[in-house]
């Protein structure tokens, strides 16, 4: 069970308060939209009413009852839009599909609607923009919501049909799937407070929703998962900061738990610890929370997930104290709200609805001003609060801190005023139709704040505070309520056409000036940003300020700049003059390409300077085409220990032939294992080979909790059926080299033990003792080493001073036997003549040692090449029949016994 800790406002990073700000290598910018917000065609081609079309119709509910049948028309205009996000370098399009236009009603596939995403899916990937698909944005078929919406547990196991219908239609191109998109606001937004579709005013409906949303989810991946086990699978969440007014007030730490519980927690804890936090219990008792959680649910629900999707807006200040009369209570409600879209000073004849508070049980938390910027929406400005959301989640989540985090949103934009110069010559709302924009009149907050946000992010992600790994922008639309602790839905209005071309009026392509815009006719909603433009204040910019938007970070100006639009695949292969498919082999790897179509394309990658958009194709495959070997022993030891420098060459001869580069990993001198472990979190590697692995070095652990594939040479202390190895017998190995001194006639056996906290020198000692237990022989010589001929050679001094009547010696490696018969010889024992010897390893050196030293073999090429056969499944195919194998030892018989 998470617990809430109230967190402390930070101050501005100094290293990214002023100038510059570069985000991290890889980070991937997008933008987001929603199905009902932006495509329009609301009832073509087989598409039927969603809740929120019905939402629409309710007077009031909307302001001037505009509604998404026309919105921005993507439906018709997604190649124009797609074409808008290549200008703008985007690398990744977050898109919803409509659940009413796949499955109208709930029913049955539609093929037409089907078959819009799967052109849309097309064009993006032609583009080279990867497509990010969310199955759920709010738009629940009316069909479902009449029989009873999500509070009906079968919902959620339709919700898993349709996720089932898209992935058999785009399964094999798409492979970032988000199942919801911020399920609170569809629980307790629309059926707590009544102030998103369907409009429900009941804390029992949204809590009975808010199960079954986490249900559908669950459902959804496990299915998605059986289909793709190397799809990304995720969900977004929307979180606030919540801040007690007073942390020494009690009852302002409580306004603040309950508000964090109910927003945060409620959906945060059944997904990734399988529990509802129980304060949260406690607080909905009386509205029945636990009557709709069957047994395995929750097992369900936290089936485990690839990308968590963070989506921050603002924080909030809290208290347990209800206002004075006359104080204005932040985020508060008075009573009601105007329609969606309606804002403080307009609408002022618009009507006001009755709603509620979207918290079931938090009835006595109060919003208070700290005196931030505000957006138009009332939102406070503050940025710091998404750092420490993201150092929150990575440092609370149980064993997910490599997680992909993504904020696919940071903050919304503020509205924005438009004036029309000249009218439309067409039909309004016709795919033909334009505008000709001025400059905008706007009351956003300014530009800075953007900026602020960015920053916070940056300083997240370049301190190491979080997964954070992408981020998307947003469209958004003109329906809108009044205020409220996170963004509403909204519906695209009749009129209206969301995404924006800033290219000039003319064809000549050139930079546009921020007073003129190409448009379609009718009332603007917010366009289609690029990620940072989504951030408070966005929309204060002039019109065209996300022209300069991209992926350079944020200059001394406080505007952000990119290059023109890089080349594309389709220009590589048309320059190459080869097909697009013989191109990105090439560009992949070089398989199956003639030598002289690779030369050309490789030509044409150096001619145009094309570079491939390797986050989107890691997100996508999850791929990062390298594999570690992993060696926690310092530099030292990996350049003098021949089993490792084998096991180094027996890796690298297994991936002749692949596209994979080996990447080591080892221990700096006198340095924990945590710099290794942090790096295997990260997601660099696509699995790692474990090599000498101590008992205390965290990697059992940490793969575990990252779920990265994983083969140990060497059994690990802790062997589960995720912990996959490959592994000699050590204990039998023990036995052979103990026997075959006992059959020599030896009654005083020594042995040099390898390090006990690794399993092979706490395996081959078990060995040893067994047979000498077994003869009745004396078991008590006994030194360790470090499996080094240093380590050997102060073990066998320590032998002779306690045991000067030793008589046969087994060295857990061959190593430790060479400095043994060193300081045997120096005083002046014989081998064997004095003292019999075993080895361990049948290293080349044991064949050259005088005398030649018999050995147990230790297969060591077979256990690292089956070790990286084990570890290629897994990475291409999943844990499917691979198993762990243990091999048999066989003892090598020379001349020192």
């Amino acid at each position: 069970m998470s617990i809430f800790v109230p967190s402390t406002p930070l101050a501005p990073n100094p290293e990214t308060a002023t100038g510059r700000v570069e985000m991290p290598r890889g980070f991937l910018w997008g933008a987001a939209t929603a199905a009902f917000q932006v495509e329009g065609a609301g009832h073509t081609d087989g598409r039927t009413d969603s809740i929120w079309d019905t939402f629409c119709r309710v007077p009031g509910a909307v302001v001037n009852g505009d509604d998404g049948e026309v919105a921005c028309d993507h439906y018709h205009r997604y190649r124009d839009d797609v074409a808008l996000m290549r200008e703008l370098n985007l690398g990744a399009y977050r898109f919803s599909s409509s659940w009413a236009r796949v499955r109208p009603d709930g029913g049955a596939v539609n093929p037409a609607g089907v078959a819009f995403y799967d052109r849309l899916v097309d064009e993006l990937l032609a583009a080279e923009i990867l497509p990010w698909i969310t199955l759920y944005h709010w738009d629940l078929p009316q069909a479902l919501e009449e029989k009873g919406g999500w509070t009906n547990r079968d919902t959620a196991f339709r919700f898993a049909d349709y996720a089932v219908s898209m992935h058999e239609a785009l399964g094999d191109r798409v492979g970032v799937w988000t199942t919801l998109n911020e399920p609170w606001c569809s629980a307790f937004l629309g059926y707590t407070a009544g102030v998103h579709a369907p409009g429900r005013q009941s804390r029992e409906d949204g809590l009975a929703a808010a199960h079954h949303l986490l249900l559908g989810h669950g459902l959804a991946v496990q299915a998605l998962r059986e289909r793709a086990p190397q799809a990304n699978l995720g969900i977004t969440l929307n979180f606030t900061v919540s801040d007690p007014v007073d942390p020494a007030d009690p009852a302002d730490v409580d306004a603040a738990r309950r508000i964090d519980g109910q927003f945060n927690r409620i959906f945060l804890d059944p997904l990734l610890r399988g529990e509802y936090p129980q304060d949260v219990l406690d607080d909905v008792a009386p509205y029945g929370l636990l009557d709709h959680v069957r047994d395995g649910d929750l097992e369900i629900v936290s089936t485990p997930i690839d990308t968590l999707g963070v989506n921050y807006y603002n924080g909030g200040a809290v208290t347990g104290h209800a206002p004075a009369p006359t104080e204005d209570e932040a985020g508060g409600t008075d009573g009601g709200t105007r329609p969606e879209g309606v804002r403080e000073g307009e609408g002022d004849d618009a009507p006001v609805r009755a709603t509620s508070s979207p918290y079931p049980a938090a009835d006595d938390a109060h919003g208070r001003s700290r005196g931030l910027p505000t957006t138009d929406m009332g939102w406070e400005v503050q940025p710091e609060g998404l750092t420490r959301l993201l150092t929150r989640c990575r440092r609370t989540t149980p064993g997910r801190a490599a997680w992909p985090c993504t904020s696919p949103r940071t903050a919304r934009p503020t509205p924005t005023r438009w004036r029309r110069t000249a009218r439309s010559t067409t039909r309004t709302g016709s795919p033909s139709s334009t505008r000709t924009c001025g400059r905008r009149r706007t009351r956003s907050t300014p530009a800075r704040t953007c900026g602020a946000t960015s920053r916070g992010r940056s300083w997240t992600t370049s301190s190491g505070r979080s997964g954070t790994r992408s981020a998307s922008g947003s469209s958004g639309s003109t329906t809108r309520r009044r205020s409220g602790p996170s963004r509403p839905a909204g519906a695209g209005t009749r009129r209206s056409r969301a995404t924006t071309s800033c290219r000039p009026v003319t064809a000549r392509r050139t930079t546009p000036r921020a007073d003129e815009h190409r448009d379609t006719a009718g009332p603007r909603a917010p366009p289609v940003e690029a990620a940072v433009a989504a951030a408070p204040g966005a929309a204060g910019r002039d019109r065209c300020a996300r022209c300069r938007a991209g992926r350079n970070g944020w200059g001394d100006t406080g505007r952000m700049t990119i290059p023109s639009p890089a080349p594309t695949l389709d220009e590589v292969a048309q320059a190459a003059g080869v097909s697009r498919s013989t191109a990105s082999r090439a560009i992949n790897g070089g398989l199956r390409v003639s030598p002289e179509a690779q030369a050309a394309v490789d030509a044409a990658v150096a001619t145009l300077g094309y570079t491939p958009n390797r986050a989107a194709r890691s997100l996508v495959t999850r791929r990062t085409d390298s594999i570690a070997l992993v060696v926690p022993e310092p530099d030292e030891r990996i350049l003098t220990d021949p089993f490792l420098a084998g096991t180094m060459r027996g890796v690298s001869a297994a991936l002749v032939g692949t596209d994979l580069q080996l990447v080591l990993l080892f221990a700096r001198p006198d340095e924990k294992p945590g710099r290794i472990v942090r790096y295997l979190r990260s997601g660099h590697v696509d699995g790692a080979i474990v090599a000498s692995h101590h008992r205390d070095d965290e990697l059992e652990d940490a793969l575990l909790a990252t779920r990265l594939p994983a083969v140990f040479v060497g059994r690990p202390f802790h062997p589960t059926p995720d912990l996959l190895y490959v592994d000699v017998d050590n204990v039998e190995g023990g036995r052979l080299a103990a026997r075959r001194l006992v059959d020599a006639g030896c009654r005083r056996v020594a042995t040099i033990a390898g390090p006990q906290d690794m399993t092979a020198g706490v395996d081959r000692l078990a060995g040893w003792r067994e047979v000498l237990e077994e003869a009745g022989l004396p078991h008590d010589a006994v030194a360790v080493g470090d499996f080094a001929v240093s380590g050997g050679a102060a073990a066998m001094e320590t032998i002779l001073a306690e045991h000067p009547d030793v008589d046969g010696l087994f060295a857990a490696s061959d190593l430790m036997a060479e400095g043994a018969m060193r300081v045997l010889a120096q005083h002046g024992r014989r081998v064997p003549g004095d003292v019999a010897v075993v080895g361990f390893d049948d290293l080349a050196t044991a064949a050259t040692s005088s005398p030649p030293l018999t050995t147990v073999q230790n297969p060591m090429i077979e256990m690292v090449r089956d070790a990286t056969d084990m570890l290629l499944d897994l990475v291409a195919h999943g844990r499917a029949d691979v198993t762990s194998r243990v091999l048999a030892p066989r003892l090598v018989e020379r001349d020192s016994v």
